[in-house]
């Protein structure tokens, strides 16, 4: 069996052959399946994030949030005193800035507290049937979300390449478990 770092580097690796085409046209149907869950419909507060390093595209995702009138957040990383993140309103004027790992966050906007996301999409490196999540290995959704192990907001759902997905990921007990995991093939939801 593979250990966690193997499977990262492996889907990683992957992940950055994929071609542009691929990866525009599976995004699209990433964005079409998840607008067909009602919970996604009903919600107005929605956090997401900028891909990068070959994620699933979540530009198509963004752009019906603000097509809809719906509120759209993008995540801030914090390293101390512990790993964990923010959320604040991004919208088309928002001003960027890349964080320590290059990715762009939004700067001086307002911040959304997590028990009021209704949503929040989440990236991941591999995943399972079962919506367990294989993340970057930092930390920071899982610290971050904590809270989900004693209420059931924000609904939590990953997005992923299908090739993404793996056999079996074995928890640990601080890990997050995603309500729901949308490919551009299906649908997973927790068991």
């Amino acid at each position: 069996m593979s250990s966690n770092a193997e499977v990262r580097a492996s889907i990683k690796q992957m992940r950055s052959k994929l071609k542009p085409d691929f990866q525009e046209t599976a995004s699209q149907k990433i964005q079409q399946r998840l607008i067909t869950l009602p919970q996604f419909n009903q919600a107005n507060k929605i956090a997401c994030y900028l891909a990068h390093n070959g994620e699933a595209l979540t530009n198509p995702i963004i752009d019906y949030i603000w097509q809809e009138s719906k509120n759209c957040c993008l995540p801030v990383l914090h390293k101390t005193p512990k790993k964990y993140l923010t959320f604040h309103i991004y919208n088309q004027d928002t001003q960027l800035s890349p964080n320590q790992y290059d990715i762009n966050e939004p700067v001086a906007t307002s911040q959304i507290t997590i028990t009021d996301l209704d949503i929040v999409i989440v990236p991941l490196v591999a995943f399972d049937k079962d919506c367990h999540r294989l993340g970057m290995g930092a930390g920071f959704y899982d610290r971050t979300f904590a809270l989900r192990k004693h209420q059931d907001s924000p609904l939590l759902i990953g997005i992923a390449y299908e090739m993404q997905k793996i056999a079996t990921i074995t928890p640990n007990d601080w890990d997050i478990a995603m309500d729901f995991i949308v490919t551009e093939n299906h649908i997973y939801s927790k068991k």
